[in-house]
């Protein structure tokens, strides 16, 4: 049942996607769309891991979206469009009413069956999730480590070499 209103949370925002016209509020929306994939992809699955590393690349690329938009176009003004307003209440009203009245026999059905998950059927066999394991335990746990320290000392170096004033998009003037 949780799966069939996270479907519904992901339309939703997908229609109020399409009538927004401001890019910030466009960025909320995909977020929150990639926050609901992130969840149902981690409810098909047993392990969180795969939602959890798509959740943290799709989070990164919006905030390089964010520093670019907001240097673009910082002081844009949000319009409310009365028309598409009460469009995508009554779309959003509607999609709720079908999610309450829908047939108690559709959730019986295999796909939303707690049995059948991704994870270990013929999409994953159980040596391909061992070894998936593997990576993260003990003895190549190590390895995992030194290339998270690596990626980290070369975030802070990248940071370190890039000069400040030069740096975004629009001048900043310091006094």
């Amino acid at each position: 049942m949780l799966l069939i209103w996270m479907l519904a949370m992901s339309m939703m925002s997908n229609i109020i996607f399409v009538t927004t016209s401001h890019p910030m509020f466009m960025i909320i929306m995909i977020i929150t769309q990639t926050m609901a994939i992130c969840t149902m992809s981690g409810m098909l699955m047993e392990s969180f891991w795969m939602s959890y590393i798509l959740l943290l690349i799709f989070l990164g690329g919006m905030m390089v979206l964010f520093v670019y938009i907001t240097s673009i176009a910082s002081n844009v003004n949000m319009s409310l469009d009365i028309n598409r307003s009460y469009m995508t209440i009554s779309m959003i009203v509607v999609i709720i009413m079908m999610m309450y009245f829908v047939d108690k026999t559709m959730l019986n059905q295999e796909i939303f069956n707690s049995e059948t998950s991704v994870m270990g059927n013929e999409f994953f066999p159980k040596e391909m999730i061992n070894q998936l394991m593997n990576m993260f335990n003990l003895p190549n746990s190590i390895l995992t480590m030194l290339v998270i320290i690596y990626l980290f000392i070369t975030l802070t170096a990248v940071i370190k070499i890039t000069n400040i004033k030069y740096g975004p998009i629009r001048k900043i003037t310091y006094e």
